[in-house]
C-alpha cells in the first residue's frame, strides 16, 4: 500500500510532463476504501478512471472506463472515421446489466453506504491492530473495509509463513464459520459493505481464534 501523499504526487507529475494519469478503481471504487472512489483521500482526479466489480453490487458483470472532457472532446467528431474511436464488443451496453447498476447507485444514496463504511472501518482498523504485537504478524495495512494481514514465520525477519499454515488457518476460519481467502502469505479482510459492526467484530474474533489454534 502506497504512503499518503503518493499517488497526488505521481498525479504532479504527469501534469508536468503532460502525461495521461488513469486510475485502475475496479478493485476499490465504490466506498471500498471509505470514499467512494480511492483516489479522492488524496483529491486527485486521473485523466482515465477504470470502474466494474462493485458498480453493480456484484449481481451482474459490467465495467466502465470514464476519461476528462479533454479526452472525450479528442475523439468526438461530425466525419465518420476522422477522430471516432472505434471499439466495441458483443455485450456493450446490456439493458438489463445498465438498469442493475443504476439501481445499486439508488441504493448507496438511500442506504448512505459509504457514511456505513466510514464508521465500520474504525472498527475493522482497530480490532485487526490488537493482532500488531502476534509473533507471526509482519504487518497489517490498508484503508475502509480492505485489509490485508501479511503472516510471518519470524517477526524479526519477515520470513513468510509457509502456504500450508496459511491455507490451515483459513481451513480454520472456514470450519468456523468464516469464508477468507488469502494471497500469498497475506490474509485479506475485503468484506461486504453493509457488513454491520456486530459481524466485523465476530470476523475478527473467528480469525484471532484460527491463528491460535494453528500457531500457538
Amino acid at each position: 500500500m502506497h504512503p499518503h501523499g503518493f499517488l497526488k504526487a505521481v498525479e504532479q507529475l504527469c501534469k508536468q510532463y503532460n502525461v495521461l494519469l488513469i486510475c485502475d478503481e475496479v478493485a476499490v471504487g465504490f466506498g471500498r476504501t471509505g470514499t467512494m472512489f480511492a483516489c479522492e483521500h488524496e483529491q486527485v482526479e486521473p485523466d482515465i478512471m477504470c470502474l466494474g466489480k462493485a458498480i453493480t453490487g456484484g449481481y451482474l458483470p459490467l465495467a466502465a472506463t470514464l476519461t476528462s472532457q479533454r479526452i472525450y472532446d479528442a475523439f468526438l467528431s461530425d466525419a465518420h472515421g476522422v477522430n471516432t474511436f472505434f471499439h466495441g464488443h458483443t455485450y456493450t451496453g446490456n439493458q438489463l446489466v445498465c438498469a442493475v447498476a443504476l439501481e445499486s447507485l439508488k441504493l448507496y444514496k438511500q442506504n448512505h453506504v459509504i457514511q456505513h463504511v466510514q464508521k465500520t472501518s474504525k472498527i475493522l482498523h482497530n480490532h485487526l491492530h490488537k493482532l500488531a504485537n502476534h509473533p507471526h504478524v509482519g504487518d497489517i495495512r490498508g484503508r475502509g473495509l480492505m485489509y490485508g494481514v501479511e503472516l510471518v514465520a519470524d517477526k524479526a525477519t519477515r520470513q513468510p509463513l509457509s502456504i500450508e499454515k496459511v491455507e490451515s488457518i483459513i481451513a480454520e476460519c472456514k470450519a468456523c464459520g468464516l469464508m477468507i481467502r488469502n494471497l500469498e502469505h497475506v490474509i485479506t479482510f475485503v468484506p461486504i459493505l453493509t457488513m454491520s459492526k456486530k459481524e466485523i467484530k465476530k470476523m475478527v474474533r473467528i480469525f484471532t481464534k484460527a491463528l491460535t489454534t494453528i500457531l500457538d
